[in-house]
């Protein structure tokens, strides 16, 4: 299980270097997560990325996660809405991370973003 968290965690980094942020010359990285739902197992894969990734570039990047940019959905489509829409509009946010078959599948079905957006949990 762990193997998988690594490739993604290596995917996320491949992305932020493509998407110009590791040239970013104060080196900090604000990532926003969007969770289908405040349940116990969101909670721990949030908590896997976040180490997962601050292990690979935590040392070269000062990378955040803050508590108001980490959004816990209702399960519904509306909330996974709002939720996206916050963070794209938030000036801050580097980096969204969707985590979550529903939200996943919601950032699929999108276009026309303004950051990267990692949607890892997809159902085909």
């Amino acid at each position: 299980m762990r193997h998988k968290w690594v490739q993604t965690a290596i995917a996320v980094l491949l992305i932020l270097c493509s998407a110009g942020l590791c040239q970013n010359q104060n080196k900090n990285i604000t990532i926003g997560i969007i969770l289908d739902d405040p349940s116990e197992t969101n909670n721990t894969i949030a908590e896997s990325f976040i180490h997962e990734i601050t292990a690979l570039i935590g040392d070269e990047f000062n990378v955040q996660f803050p508590e108001d940019k980490v959004l816990f959905c209702d399960q519904t489509i509306e909330g996974i809405d709002q939720a996206f829409k916050k963070l794209l509009a938030d000036k801050d946010v580097d980096l969204i991370l969707a985590l979550g078959m529903l939200a996943s599948n919601y950032i699929c079905c999108e276009k026309g973003f303004n950051n990267p957006v990692i949607a890892p949990f997809v159902v085909d």
